[in-house]
């Protein structure tokens, strides 16, 4: 399955965790958010923390590998 039409001319698709399918909690002192991921085939996940009108804190990139 490809991009849903609306995020195609961007290449990619933006999950943000304000998801109502979200879980999280406190996983050996870290906070931790898990979601579903979407059906269609993903090859990378660029995940971090965004301030609004400030700036990015972190951000980490886990690219597909078999």
């Amino acid at each position: 399955m490809k991009l849903p039409d609306s995020r195609r001319q961007y290449g990619f698709d933006n999950l943000d965790f304000d998801s109502d399918d979200r879980r999280g909690g406190m996983f050996d002192g870290r906070c931790m958010i898990t979601m579903a991921l979407p059906e269609y085939d993903v090859i990378r996940v660029r995940t971090g923390q965004y301030v609004p009108g400030e700036a990015r804190l972190w951000e980490v990139e886990f690219p597909y590998t078999e």
